[in-house]
């Protein structure tokens, strides 16, 4: 069991915590492309504790920029998405993806308060219609993208969803890698459904052995079947927030999640299904989308992202 001390350094994300700045040296991967407009309405973002606010402008850059306008704090949230910058509905000051102020209209002109006036912003890079952000205190040497397998197959072989569980980052990943839990609360009590035939059903005592790696930790599984055989279900933790669990002979597609941080309270699911040579078929597809579904029904609170 974790002390109490010790449980609070591992939970509290926000600046100036252990486990927020650990999280601040690695990419984060945090929205969806799609769902991010050119020119369109600014998304409100929560990251470690930070209220932030995305948006695609009108040559198709993303900016995560600070929630609160540098001026009067007044929301950009509700700013306005154009020619290339977001405008605050106050007084119109206008930001750039940068960060770097490009208008302000209450000035005149030969005011230079806006060559001094920065609002916080963070580089953002899109890769395979996941967007990711460096939230680092050196972006000028951010390191690259994670070579995560994922993020990197053709489209066609790899679902990905979000949503947001009302739980730490820490509860989020620690269901993920119990074996234990599985057949038990995700099963029914009368012995009928998909998950009853699971074979992990059949023993509900499994031993665990982990093993540290330079990636995580590997956590296996080990239960007994009926015919004297082992049955060893591997699950992986990948720095820094990353699962991936091991696929079933009838989909034997990968899958895993991204345990994003949102704050103490909440976290951002970002949940991946894929396969690393193949197209996922429409049944894997609406395998996975379902039960995406099923789980947000019963851990999260059914939001969309983060809006």
């Amino acid at each position: 069991m974790l002390s109490r001390e010790d449980n609070e350094r591992l939970v509290r994300v926000g600046q100036g915590t252990p486990m927020g700045e650990l999280f601040r040296l690695y990419w984060i991967p945090f929205y969806l492309g799609k769902d991010l407009v050119a020119d369109g309405q600014p998304k409100r973002v929560k990251l470690l504790g930070e209220d932030l606010v995305a948006f695609r402008d009108t040559e198709n850059r993303v900016g995560l920029i600070a929630n609160a306008c540098a001026h009067r704090g007044a929301p950009m949230m509700f700013g306005r998405n154009e020619d290339c910058g977001i405008r605050c509905v106050y007084h119109g000051w206008k930001y750039d993806v940068s960060g770097t102020v490009t208008d302000m209209p209450a000035e005149p002109p030969t005011s230079r308060l806006k060559e001094r006036v920065r609002i916080k912003a963070y580089p953002c890079r899109e890769r395979n219609g996941v967007i990711w952000t460096y939230m680092g205190p050196d972006p000028e040497n951010a390191p690259p993208l994670p070579g995560m397998e994922w993020n990197l197959v053709p489209s066609e072989n790899v679902v990905v969803t979000v949503r947001v569980q009302e739980c730490n980052w820490l509860q989020a990943l620690e269901g993920e890698i119990d074996s234990a839990h599985a057949s038990i609360l995700h099963g029914r009590i009368d012995s009928k459904g998909a998950i009853s035939d699971w074979i992990a059903a059949r023993d509900l005592k499994p031993m665990f052995q982990c093993v540290r790696q330079d990636f995580g930790v590997s956590i296996a599984a080990r239960r007994h079947l009926d015919n004297g055989m082992l049955y060893w279900r591997v699950n992986q933790f990948v720095l820094p927030f990353y699962s991936l669990v091991p696929p079933q002979s009838k989909f034997p597609d990968l899958s895993g999640h991204a345990w994003v941080p949102m704050d103490d309270e909440h976290t951002l699911c970002l949940m991946f299904s894929y396969h690393p040579t193949q197209a996922l078929s429409d049944r894997t597809r609406t395998v996975f989308l379902e039960g995406h579904n099923g789980r947000e029904s019963g851990h999260a609170n059914g939001a969309s992202v983060h809006e």
